[in-house]
């Protein structure tokens, strides 16, 4: 017997919602290996003399094992942008990033994670995280991250003690997207750091909040690069000929 045409179109309504549901979670479409061996490059962290990762657009990772002489692509599980690549040692390493969805404009971020110098990488599952700009970690287990607000998580700061498999956000705090950040390490890890954004907005931010800092809008200039240095020093410079110094955290 056929089925009444408001059951149809239920049906269809239905199967077209999961759908989206289900590209709504997944990465782009994979680039071809020309695509990739060409792709724009945003982050490099060397070991030693030696031993060197970069990654960047569409999940690329590059490793050498000669000073740069020669690079060779590694096997990658993402086919998003990556953003920023960290290795403790030879062996463990880190790459976060992540993509926007069309039409709603929402992100989605990755975590990949080695633990053998890049010949294996694997994402670590079901994160809800936006997508990330920074990241950094200061032992196996301990990092913070930085990058997209989200509905689910506004501040756009995390923190993980499991080496990146689950991350705590700060619950207090709102941007519309962070751009660069640093954090303090050892033991002065649960200091937090500061992050600077898309806005030209400046907060400071700790375990459980972010606070604006003093210098806090630098109008609608792109920020590129936070370095902290020593107990309260450190560097922001973005477009424009931007170049801040600060030296009371």
């Amino acid at each position: 017997m056929a089925r009444p045409l408001s059951t149809c179109l239920l049906f269809a309504a239905l199967a077209l919602v999961l759908s989206a549901t289900d590209g709504a979670r997944a990465q782009p479409a994979a680039s071809p290996p020309q695509m990739q061996s060409d792709a724009e490059l945003t982050s490099v962290c060397f070991v030693n003399a030696d031993l060197g990762w970069a990654v960047g657009d569409r999940g690329a990772i590059w490793h050498t094992a000669d000073s740069g002489r020669t690079w060779q692509l590694q096997r990658s599980p993402a086919t998003c942008r990556l953003e920023t690549v960290q290795f403790l040692d030879a062996e463990n390493g880190w790459a976060v990033g992540g993509w926007t969805h069309p039409y709603t404009h929402q992100t989605s971020g990755i975590v990949l994670r080695t633990r053998d110098g890049g010949k294996n990488w694997q994402a670590i599952p079901d994160l809800t995280l936006p997508a990330l700009k920074v990241a950094r970690f200061f032992d196996y287990k301990r990092g913070w991250a930085a990058g997209d607000g989200s509905s689910l998580y506004p501040s756009g700061v995390f923190r993980t003690e499991d080496g990146g498999r689950t991350w705590i956000p700060i619950a207090k705090g709102r941007t519309l997207g962070w751009t660069a950040a640093d954090f303090r390490n050892g033991d002065r890890y649960e200091r937090g750091g500061v992050v600077a954004g898309r806005g030209g907005e400046v907060a400071i931010a700790s375990m459980v909040e972010l606070k604006p800092a003093r210098t806090n809008n630098l109008g609608t200039r792109y920020l590129r690069r936070l370095v902290l240095a020593g107990e309260s020093g450190g560097w922001l410079v973005g477009d424009g000929a931007l170049a801040l110094t600060t030296r009371d955290g």
